[in-house]
């Protein structure tokens, strides 16, 4: 028994391996399939894997052919064994039981043959239309959002259809006795340990009959042994682009003829008919000549030895120089309905996220024990950094702690305290895999309250969330609380300070915008007199430069602080002292507040002066004089 998978490349029909049925395989299986595995009637109250108390199906295998019947066993019972399919999926779900049942249906199985003796689009076609007869095909509906949070919905395959494939998918590698590296296609989960995303193969038969297959599996192993699974996968995505390539427009291209006209006519492909992103044209290019420069290298192939790939070939950035940051005001409406989050998580993800800066990557990975107590009030948060592979702990603030402490307690409620990660996946209780929450379900939970509350910029644009603002966010807030940029280098992890020099371009427009406030109106100092600032601060880079350099320019509550720097921080304790400040400012967007510190220092003095109180009456009256003159002429400048 033996079935062969067949493609098309070059015109020309490629066979590959063929994958064969083998007694010894199949005792393999019978020989696992002991005890409560063995028998005909699977009762979900008696499974070996039963977790809670609850109606269960019951499964029935009396029909089947033996071939057939001792590969669905296997396949369920292996999947349970390895948490790929839960209690739940095999026995509470109708799913899996009408797979089941149709396979033991004599009228279309007559021979007791291997579900792999017929090719997956002859199962899935005989299901479809047994299950329309009987009225039990489903379409599944479901929904993704679009960038503003909108959902958009879309028809998938009926459930019963993905178990089909997902069980002949699981007994084609079974059969398959290759070592993987020999495989056309490799299972990533297991030749890289590291990788933990979605369940992805490495694909090499869009290659086949081309020269690129075997130099391509040669440099794809090597990148293996280097780099995480998710990165060898994007290179080979983007190696095949190349493939199809030359397979469209150079079909008789060979390693020896490779030359620049070809190299030359692929950018302007990249470029003009697949019309992708500067970051999608990029990795076509730098993984290309990457893996050329590796072949000529590792004589995997012929490649001429002289350069193809220049320097100049590389589209230019189109990156915008300024980070894409929250404005406050759609962080004030997102932390005003974040409680309508329907899932608490998503929620206590943004408001860490907003308060540490970490990519999503790492606020996923979290380990559910990342707080840690150095003393008495002081944690710290280690969090493992996935561009430089190392631990990376910053201090963590009361709110960091309360929200970390919230979302360990819902996890050893739900899941138990062995659980590894702060933020598991909500599949988790379905599927029982141990793995963290989605980058896209954190996403789209936070787009879709967006959407639903109406939150937008203030230029009346519905905001389109990212994940990585929040760090951008955070970068930029402490740029404008003045934190030094080596120490916001340290606490977002950046390799170098050229990342963390972006945010100081927002310092730039932020004080430039303070600074125009500053001259909407006469500005007095604290003796009520008016004060100018020369306008050249407005005109050029070097003259802001030199403003942030020289003037604290604090934006205080009653105004602004003009002390230059060289005279150090300020001394004086409170606000009230600024009222006797020379370096103090202030204009008529402050009146309100100064006309209610007047009338509280006179109920003050009042009070002191009923009472006797002299060391109050000496420290008051000169603020109550001062704040007087500067009233009096704001109002003159009002009128």
């Amino acid at each position: 028994m033996e079935y062969q998978i067949k493609i098309l490349h070059n015109n020309e029909q490629q066979d590959c391996y063929k994958v064969i049925w083998t007694q010894d395989k199949f005792r393999e299986m019978e020989s696992s399939l002991t005890g409560y595995w063995s028998k005909d009637i699977w009762e979900g109250a008696k499974n070996p894997f039963k977790h809670k108390d609850r109606t269960s199906l019951t499964l029935n295998f009396c029909n089947h052919l033996h071939i057939i019947k001792t590969e669905l066993k296997f396949v369920i019972y292996t999947k349970m064994k390895n948490n790929e399919w839960s209690w739940g999926t095999v026995h509470v779900n109708n799913v899996l039981k009408d797979v089941i049942n149709l396979f033991g249906n004599k009228k279309l199985i007559i021979e007791n043959q291997s579900i792999l003796d017929m090719p997956i689009d002859y199962w899935v076609s005989t299901f479809t239309d047994y299950f329309q007869e009987q009225g039990k095909l489903y379409f599944n509906t479901a929904y993704t959002c679009n960038k503003y949070g909108e959902p958009q919905f879309y028809q998938g395959k009926d459930q019963k259809v993905y178990v089909l494939i997902h069980i002949y998918k699981f007994l084609q590698d079974f059969y398959d006795t290759r070592d993987e590296y020999d495989k056309d296609v490799w299972n990533i989960n297991k030749l890289s340990p590291r990788y933990n995303g979605k369940e992805r193969n490495l694909d090499f038969l869009e290659l086949k009959g081309s020269w690129l297959f075997e130099p391509v599996r040669a440099y794809i192993k090597q990148q293996l042994a280097v780099h995480v699974g998710s990165t060898v996968y994007n290179k080979l995505r983007y190696l095949r682009i190349f493939g199809n390539f030359l397979l469209e427009r150079h079909p008789k291209a060979t390693p020896e003829n490779l030359d620049r006209e070809i190299i030359i006519d692929y950018i302007n492909y990249v470029k003009n008919v697949l019309n992708t992103s500067y970051i999608h044209q990029h990795h076509c290019l730098s993984y290309l000549k990457e893996f050329l420069e590796s072949c000529q290298r590792q004589k995997w192939a012929s490649v001429p030895k002289q350069q193809l790939i220049y320097f100049d070939d590389f589209p230019k950035s189109k990156r915008k120089l300024n980070p894409n940051y929250i404005p406050d005001k759609v962080v004030r409406e997102i932390y005003q309905h974040i409680d309508k989050v329907p899932y608490p998580m998503y929620g206590r993800m943004f408001l860490l996220q907003m308060q540490v800066g970490c990519r999503v990557i790492e606020l996923r990975h979290l380990k559910y024990d990342c707080l840690s107590q150095v003393k008495e009030g002081q944690y710290i948060l280690k969090y493992w950094n996935f561009k430089q592979s190392k631990d990376h702990i910053i201090p963590a603030n009361s709110d960091v702690v309360s929200l970390i402490r919230l979302q360990q307690k819902q996890v050893s409620e739900e899941l138990g305290k062995d659980y590894p990660y702060l933020f598991p996946s909500r599949r988790v209780k379905t599927n029982n895999k141990v793995k963290p929450v989605s980058s896209k379900a954190y996403s789209e939970a936070i787009k879709k309250l967006i959407w639903e509350n109406n939150i937008r910029d203030s230029n009346g644009k519905r905001w389109v969330f990212t994940s990585h603002q929040c760090r951008h966010t955070v970068a930029t807030n402490m740029i404008n609380d003045g934190v030094p940029q080596h120490i916001i280098q340290k606490f977002l992890g950046h390799e170098s300070p050229t990342m963390t020099n972006a945010y100081a371009h927002i310092f730039d427009e932020t004080l430039r915008k303070e600074i125009e406030k500053y001259h909407e109106s006469r500005v007095v100092n604290f003796q009520g007199e008016t004060t100018e600032l020369d306008e050249t601060v407005l005109s050029s880079n070097d003259d802001l430069e030199w403003f942030k350099k020289n003037v604290q320019a604090r934006a205080l509550e009653h105004g602004y602080c003009a002390r230059p720097k060289v005279l150090g921080d300020c001394d004086i304790p409170g606000f009230d002292g600024c009222y006797n400040c020379p370096h103090w400012r202030t204009n008529k967007s402050f009146l309100p507040i100064l006309k209610d510190t007047l009338e509280r220092t006179n109920n003050v003095l009042e009070k002191a002066q009923n009472c006797g109180w002299q060391l109050q009456v000496h420290k008051n009256t000169p603020i109550k004089d001062n704040l007087e003159k500067v009233i009096k002429t704001l109002e003159a400048d009002n009128d």
